[in-house]
């Protein structure tokens, strides 16, 4: 199978990546992220699952996972969004020789029995081949009501991690960091001025900078609160 036979989005890697995730050391996300790394470059036959609420970096971790396996010069890696509207699960099928899938927030599915057979039958087609498989959900498997008790016990049969929401001083961690890989310079009040005025997970934080770094290009403007409250204002 070819993954641009599939009329996915596949989202660019941009600064969605392993070194641009923030966590800390020896916690429980660094875990996670060491563990997805191995996998990718040695794991044995079984899924790869972690859960954590809206925002906690779940898709920035699976961005991160498909361009590294693309860079191990698995071409054949396809990302999932089961929450987009472009996406259904009948297009797992397409999926069962992919060298590696990524199937994001796959608990929007729950109780859909033919979508719950779609992700066991993946599941067990990963288990009996190379493939890695890797997926998320907003809870750990016994919890996301899928009505298919096989698929909750193959999904807890693998590796489980769960993801945790950063704190607002880990929020402004990580907003550092990704203003420095940016190479913008960002006064560290504006970035509070971020967390305090506009929503505060970090799917949509990274998104701000995004906006904020595309505008400030364009205007050739330095990023002040004023400018930040400027373009953020329809937000």
């Amino acid at each position: 199978m070819s993954s641009g036979q599939i009329p996915l989005w596949m989202p660019q890697a941009g600064h969605s990546r392993f070194d641009s995730f923030h966590v800390e050391s020896d916690s429980p996300d660094a875990l996670l992220v060491e563990n997805l790394r191995s996998y990718l470059l040695q794991g044995e036959a079984t899924p790869l699952y972690f859960y954590g609420e809206s925002g906690s970096g779940k898709t920035h971790l699976h961005i991160a996972a498909a361009s590294l396996s693309r860079e191990l010069g698995n071409n054949d890696t396809v990302y999932f969004d089961c929450s987009s509207q472009n996406v259904s699960h009948e297009m797992l099928t397409m999926c069962l020789d992919s060298q590696c899938l990524c199937l994001d927030n796959i608990d929007v599915w729950a109780g859909n029995s033919s979508a719950e057979k779609a992700i066991f039958a993946v599941v067990e087609n990963a288990k009996n081949s190379d493939q890695r498989l890797i997926v998320s959900a907003k809870f750990k498997p016994q919890d996301n009501q899928f009505e298919l008790a096989d698929l909750v016990s193959r999904l807890s049969s693998g590796m489980v991690f769960q993801l945790n929401t950063l704190d607002d001083e880990g929020k402004l961690k990580a907003l550092r960091q990704n203003v420095n890989d940016r190479n913008l310079k960002v006064d560290d009040k504006v970035l509070h001025h971020l967390l305090v005025h506009f929503s505060r997970d970090n799917h949509s934080l990274f998104e701000a900078l995004d906006k904020l770094d595309r505008a400030s290009m364009i205007e050739k403007r330095k990023i002040t609160i004023p400018f930040v409250q400027k373009v953020l204002s329809h937000q």
